[in-house]
Parts: structure tokens; C-alpha cells; sequence
């Protein structure tokens, strides 16, 4: 067979069979190999079905740039497989098909917006979940929290979640752009879901969270949100978004207590509604302060394309959102900084605000 219809028949039997593995053994029983004559391993058929080069295009210290020669494979099938892999490593990573059920892998992050990973302990005989700061396992500076108990964030994501979806004036906001009828439609969908657990809504309408000592800030993806309630609305299944899609950032705060039960335990428990106290929002206040920093950069001569450039924006659009936050009352202001603010505030309202 040769190379280009080798290639061809890979992404196609791939999208049919729609697992590495079982491509892999594929090939084996049909004594299809490699141009050295091997058989193709998980980690060359990975390789080759994510390479651009099959599309027309090359890449160079991660950029994309058009090749001088022909793509062997369309942008449609391309996409399709892209896709497919990215669910399949979502759902081996979130626990959809595997028994670590890691729901909050590659979306949890601590204050100093370190990544944290699922890690685990065995004790007695039992074995303990936890979502664990990079920044420890790599001896660098953490945030004010380096490590959670997996099934209690786990369970708070899910509780704050189900009480943002079951919020009608919260949906109808997202939903405002469709007829009435439709409207309710999406409402009541968002109110009766099934199972708020699912890992697949979880994991597709949440951007990122991030974990404080006293706050957990969930950014939802608005336009992701209204892709799963017209799907769920429809009796169709819930398809994993790409992170590189749309993104229509809506942020709820929550505030929380971490404690530790002794000195000679690492154990961290997550109270919540208990413990929902007044608590200065280091969000916000970050955002204020770096707006009175942006203002005092331009008075000495910086551009809001400097600024742009020191923070390593694509565009200038949030720059000149933090600009404006200088603008709010200076009773707001006073309120975020003490910690007073209305509990409901989160940094996308507070830009919002005219």
C-alpha cells in the first residue's frame, strides 16, 4: 500500500473504529506496518494523526504556517479526528472510562494560577484523591493553597454548578438571544438535567477554576453552555468542546473555609455554605490594583499596546477593561478592597458595570 493511501486509510479507519487501540490492533491482524516494516505503535499513530503536515501545513516553534505542499488529508476529516481525540483524552483523563474519576483534571488551578493535578495516597488499606499544585512537585512558589481533597471539590464544583444551571435569570441571560418559546424551552432543560454530575456537561461548560484559602472562583463558558442545553434540549449527546473554541467567560465566586483536622494530618476538608463569610475577593482587588498600575504606566508615557505587550495579550480588550474599573465609585472600590463588596460581584460584572 502506499504511503499516501496508508495515510488516507489511518485517519478514515481511525474515525470508524474510533480508539488508538483498536487501530492498532487493526493493522496487527491485517499485517498493515510501518515503512521500516514494524508495526505501528499507539504513540506513531497519536504522532501521525495529529500532524498538520497532512493538511498542507508546517509547524515551527509552535506556530502554524502554510506549507509549500499539497494536503493529502481534508479539513473536514482532519477536524473530525482532532476531535475525537481530544474526547478520548478528556474522557481517560476525567475518569469517563478509567477508575481514577479525575472530573476536575486540566481545569483547576491555584491562586497563582498554577495547574493542579490529580495525585493520590494510600492509607490503611484506603486510597486517597487529591488535586495537587505543580508548583509543589516542582519546588516553586505555590498559592495560598497547594493541595485539595479531590471528592470534596469534586462535589462543591458540582453542587455550585447544578445551583448556576437551576438559576432561571442566570440562564435567561445566555439564552436572551433566541425567540421566547426556545427560551423557556432552554430553561426548563437547564432545571431538569438528568445527572449535573456528568462529566461530559461538567467538564464542556466550565473554562477553569481556580482555588484560593478562602475563595473558589468558576469561570463558565456561556457559549459552551447554550451548545449543551440545545443538545440535551434535543435528546442528543453532549459533545466535549475544544478549549480553542468560543469562549463567553462567566465567573461565580463562592466563598470557603479549608481546615485541617490535626497537625499530624494532610488531609484538606472543603466547607462551603457553612463557612460563607465576607472575605475580600483577591480577584477583584487584583483587578483594581491593576488598573490604578495600568493608569500610572500611561502617565509615564506607556501605550495600552505597551501594556498589552508586558502582559503577553493577543488584543488590547482587557487591558482597556481593568483601564475603566478606575472609573466605579470610590464607596465600590472601598467595598472590594475590605472585603464588603455585594456577595453576587464577580469580576465580569464589576467590568460589565457602566
Amino acid at each position: 500500500m502506499r504511503m499516501l493511501k496508508k495515510v488516507q486509510m489511518l485517519f478514515d479507519k481511525y474515525l470508524e473504529l474510533k480508539s488508538v487501540p483498536k487501530l492498532v490492533q487493526y493493522l496487527k491482524e491485517n499485517e498493515i506496518k510501518t515503512k521500516t516494516d514494524k508495526y505501528f505503535s499507539k504513540g506513531q499513530l497519536y504522532h501521525l494523526l495529529s500532524n498538520k503536515v497532512y493538511i498542507g501545513k508546517i509547524t515551527h516553534k509552535d506556530k502554524i504556517y502554510d506549507g509549500e505542499h499539497e494536503a493529502i488529508i481534508c479539513d473536514e476529516i482532519f477536524e473530525k479526528v482532532q476531535k475525537l481525540l481530544y474526547e478520548n483524552k478528556v474522557d481517560k483523563t476525567c475518569g469517563v472510562k478509567s477508575s481514577s474519576n479525575s472530573l476536575l483534571a486540566g481545569l483547576i488551578y491555584d491562586d497563582l494560577g498554577n495547574k493542579m493535578t490529580p495525585s493520590h495516597s494510600n492509607n490503611h488499606g484506603r486510597r486517597y484523591r487529591y488535586y495537587i499544585s505543580r508548583a509543589l512537585k516542582n519546588n516553586e512558589e505555590t498559592g495560598s493553597v497547594s493541595k485539595v481533597p479531590a471528592g470534596e471539590v469534586e462535589q462543591f464544583i458540582v453542587e455550585t454548578t447544578k445551583e448556576f444551571l437551576k438559576d432561571k435569570e442566570q440562564i435567561q441571560n445566555i439564552v436572551s438571544e433566541y425567540k421566547i418559546r426556545k427560551q423557556n424551552k432552554l430553561i426548563y432543560t437547564a432545571q431538569n438535567i438528568q445527572d449535573y454530575s456528568e462529566p461530559k456537561l461538567i467538564r464542556t461548560i466550565i473554562h477553569k477554576i481556580m482555588v484560593s484559602k478562602n475563595l473558589i472562583e468558576i469561570t463558565y463558558n456561556g457559549a459552551s453552555i447554550k451548545k449543551v442545553l440545545n443538545a440535551l434540549a434535543n435528546n442528543q449527546e453532549i459533545v466535549i468542546s475544544d478549549k480553542s473554541e468560543e469562549l463567553t467567560p462567566i465567573v461565580t465566586s463562592k466563598n470557603i473555609k479549608i481546615t485541617q483536622p490535626s497537625r499530624n494530618d494532610n488531609i484538606l476538608i472543603l466547607n462551603a455554605k457553612e463557612y460563607d463569610t465576607s472575605a475580600p475577593n483577591p480577584y477583584l482587588v487584583n483587578a483594581i490594583v491593576k488598573s490604578f498600575y495600568y493608569h500610572k504606566q500611561i502617565q509615564t508615557g506607556k501605550t495600552i499596546e505597551d501594556l498589552q505587550a508586558e502582559e503577553g495579550l493577543k488584543d488590547s480588550k482587557y487591558i482597556r477593561n481593568i483601564l475603566n474599573l478606575k472609573y466605579i465609585s470610590p464607596k465600590l472600590t472601598e467595598q472590594i478592597l475590605n472585603g464588603t463588596q455585594p456577595k453576587e460581584l464577580s469580576l465580569q460584572k464589576l467590568i460589565n458595570l457602566k
